[in-house]
């Protein structure tokens, strides 16, 4: 048996030889579970601070972002491209301050059209669609 396996007779190794030695045990645990519950709230508020909106702020929408309170950035989009072998300019909802770190784009279309993204900068990117036009490219991209 572990050193902390519960069970109706031990907790910790220690022995419940008597009803009051079980009481005892379940009162321990009841204590360390309230002192448990007040370093959670005493720190609660420290948390929610950071991931409130002011320091998380977001837009939420077909085209929008989310900044986390690390710094990283997370943003989304759609285009309905101009047509097959057409390079489409993407303007980011918000420029990454630092970098952009990555980007990827796919196309909705079930006969198998693709795309390619390229000149990745901190304001946008650049993606082309190889063939057929008027067809949606959906985006995400992740940076800081």
């Amino acid at each position: 048996m572990s050193a902390n396996t519960l069970n109706p007779t031990t907790y910790n190794n220690v022995a419940a030889n008597t009803v009051n030695d079980a009481v005892l045990n379940a009162a321990a645990i009841l204590a360390w579970r309230q002192d448990l519950n007040a370093v959670v709230n005493q720190h609660a508020t420290e948390i929610d601070k950071k991931w409130d909106n002011a320091n998380s702020p977001f837009i939420l929408t077909g085209n929008g972002y989310q900044k986390l309170a690390s710094g990283l950035i997370i943003q989304w989009g759609t285009i309905n491209a101009t047509g097959g072998g057409v390079t489409n300019q993407i303007v980011f909802p918000v420029s990454y301050p630092n970098a952009c770190f990555s980007v990827s784009a796919v196309v909705v279309d079930p006969g198998g059209t693709t795309c390619a993204v390229d000149n990745i900068v901190q304001g946008g990117f650049q993606v082309f669609q190889h063939s057929g036009g008027g067809k949606f490219i959906y985006w995400i991209s992740i940076g800081f």
